[in-house]
């Protein structure tokens, strides 16, 4: 499949149209307008909590690494949980952990609750 140009697709795309989990809407709107509240994010299973995300497809993936690496704010990352990608392709995974290489600004990350092969 072809890459996606979030670049291209960022100033027609509304957010409300990647997702209809408000908490994840509160979380790109607050990483792409680099409000300076999110300091942290954490994708993880389960209930919600401040800078708590839950990807629900492939393209949301996606639309976070573009988001995350655009931010200045955000300085701690972290995933945690066996079944956080589900919903989501291999090769969607794949790129957003590209993306997220690609954030010098975040000073610690961290990673727990599976297995790295």
């Amino acid at each position: 499949s072809r890459e996606v140009d979030y670049d291209a697709l960022e100033a027609s795309t509304n957010i409300g149209d990647i997702t209809n989990d408000t908490y994840n809407q509160y979380i790109l709107r607050s990483l792409r307008d680099g409000d300076g509240e999110l300091s942290r994010l954490l994708i993880c299973e389960g209930s919600y909590e401040d800078g708590e995300y839950h990807p629900e497809s492939s393209e949301e993936l996606g639309w976070l690494g573009h988001f995350m690496k655009k931010s200045t704010r955000l300085e701690r990352f972290g995933i945690c949980g066996l079944l956080i990608f589900d919903n989501c392709s291999e090769q969607s995974v794949d790129r957003f952990l590209d993306e997220l290489g690609k954030c010098n600004h975040i000073q610690q990350m961290n990673f727990s609750g599976f297995e790295l092969d």
